[in-house]
């Protein structure tokens, strides 16, 4: 089932919200809430540097009261990280590949993580992604399978496979909600080894010539769980792209256009030199 979210004045972050709710009523929960969630944010400051290595990455966390952060390394080690407000600037850790930003909270009775894949530039590390996606980094988690490799994405249109897992463990037959930047929201459930999977959804409304001048949007995967007395809550955020078929299309549709256009000329200046060569033949 898909739902449109015509309202194209809401903002990014009362899509969540609304997402918090819809999920709180499918779940017949008795409060409302919202959910903890990874999103980018704009840069705090201006960085004078070119050394891509060097570069920060800036992300912003939604309902972050009371969170504690820990960025994961490729070699799954890890450390606390500081928000400032709701804001935090990810530096290079050295380590090419993904780490893992992974944010928890607890209550009485409820545990809550988000969790996002930042791909880090540094030194080679010889260390396979599968190695940090597959150490259990919250009871709860939801884990793509696999993630994109270096130098690739998830783009609209294109199936995602993820996993739920607990404790390590495959989670079957539990309700996951995809919710994206550009108002959709979809439902899936995993199968008997936790898995689930999404096309995702083609709801860019306008696209450019050229991979560079289509901006990504974002999706976040949301999903609940109860075991031994306690319950739990998950998000897993990325960003997502174009379907390259739409910008190349509109690249060659405009090389066609050039190409006719160039063409046309040609033939037009061809047909005026025979007019004139044989005007002056007969004169």
């Amino acid at each position: 089932m898909k739902v449109k979210i015509h309202n194209k004045k809401n903002t990014w972050q009362a899509g969540i919200q609304l997402l918090s709710l819809l999920v709180f009523f499918l779940s017949g929960a008795t409060q409302s809430f919202a959910i903890m969630t990874w999103q980018p944010a704009p840069a705090k400051h201006k960085h004078a540097t070119h050394n891509h290595r060097m570069m920060t990455k800036d992300y912003q966390l939604t309902e972050h009261s009371d969170a504690t952060v820990f960025l994961w390394k490729p070699d799954l080690k890890s450390r606390k990280l500081e928000l400032e407000s709701n804001q935090l600037s990810l530096k290079s850790t050295g380590m090419d590949s993904y780490h893992a930003l992974v944010a928890k909270r607890r209550t009485d009775d409820i545990t809550e993580v988000a969790i996002r894949y930042p791909y880090m530039r540094g030194k080679p590390t010889g260390i396979s992604p599968r190695v940090l996606v597959g150490a259990v980094k919250a009871s709860f988690e939801i884990i793509p399978a696999p993630l994109p490799r270096e130098h690739r994405r998830y783009h609209a249109a294109q199936d995602a496979v993820f996993l739920l897992r607990y404790e390590g463990k495959p989670v079957s037959n539990t309700s996951v909600t995809l919710s994206t930047s550009n108002g959709t929201t979809l439902h899936a459930r995993s199968d008997r080894v936790g898995a689930f999977r999404f096309s995702l959804p083609d709801d860019f409304t306008a696209t450019k010539p050229g991979r560079a001048n289509n901006k990504p949007a974002e999706f976040v995967l949301y999903s609940e769980y109860s075991a031994n007395g306690r319950h739990y809550r998950t998000s897993l955020s990325a960003p997502y792209y174009v379907d390259p078929a739409h910008w190349q299309s509109t690249e060659l549709g405009a090389v066609v256009l050039i190409f006719g256009f160039v063409s046309g000329v040609a033939i037009t200046r061809r047909g005026r030199k025979r007019s004139s060569a044989v005007q002056g033949g007969r004169s």
